[in-house]
């Protein structure tokens, strides 16, 4: 922490260049969102991490926007998307130990102005190389699906993995319950569509990730 401290422009109007714990603790306010957003904003337009970082900055996450009705922007490194990797494998752990059978089926990006990628903190999950090397794989889709730059095109490849494997689906899960009604919805309204699909799939004795990867790459 004290190495930190050094770096950190925003801690050094409390700190005074002391890394004293104590002094921290004393001095150093607990803070609103809007108290350090200037800095964030500072980062994002392009001066360095440490203006508000002890360690580089990599990449920024947006939040839902659900609490104030606007997202706010978190930075973040890759230690943060190892951290999350931990917390998912901790997750399916406590799902296998307690739900039998739990984990035996399948279960947008821009840049900121001073160079790093912005995104939601599970697209930022998705395309980290914590997820990319993650020891196992429980989703019915493959990467390419669930990296597909279009929302539509990737619900509707998404679903129809789902549906193609649906023997091996023992749960659906999403961080908001508000994506789990969209994909309800959207499978109400393409439902006819997807069996054409895996009709397709069935006369062809294909895979049907095969199938979703070529109609991505069709569509």
């Amino acid at each position: 922490m004290h190495a930190d401290i050094k770096i950190k422009q925003y801690l050094r109007g409390y700190l005074h260049g002391s890394c004293d714990k104590e002094l921290f603790k004393k001095n150093v306010p607990v803070v609103s969102y809007d108290d350090v957003k200037p800095y964030i904003e500072r980062v994002v337009n392009g001066e360095p991490s440490n203006v508000i970082s002890g360690k580089p900055i990599t990449r920024f996450l947006l939040s839902s926007g659900t609490t104030a009705g606007k997202q706010k922007i978190f930075p973040v490194n890759n230690k943060f998307f190892e951290d999350m990797s931990f917390v998912i494998a901790l997750g399916s752990f406590l799902i296998s130990k307690h739900f039998e059978g739990g984990l035996k089926g399948k279960a947008v990006i821009s840049t900121t102005p001073c160079g790093l990628p912005i995104s939601t903190s599970i697209t930022g999950y998705l395309l980290s190389d914590s997820f990319k090397n993650r020891p196992s794989n429980g989703f019915t889709s493959q990467d390419v699906v669930a990296l597909c730059p279009d929302n539509k095109q990737a619900m509707y490849c998404h679903l129809l993995c789902g549906l193609c494997l649906s023997d091996e689906v023992v749960n659906v899960s999403a961080t908001f319950a508000s994506s789990l009604l969209g994909a309800i919805t959207f499978l109400e309204s393409h439902w006819k569509g997807m069996c054409s699909n895996i009709d397709l799939v069935i006369l062809a004795s294909g895979s049907p990730t095969l199938v979703a990867e070529t109609l991505l790459l069709t569509s």
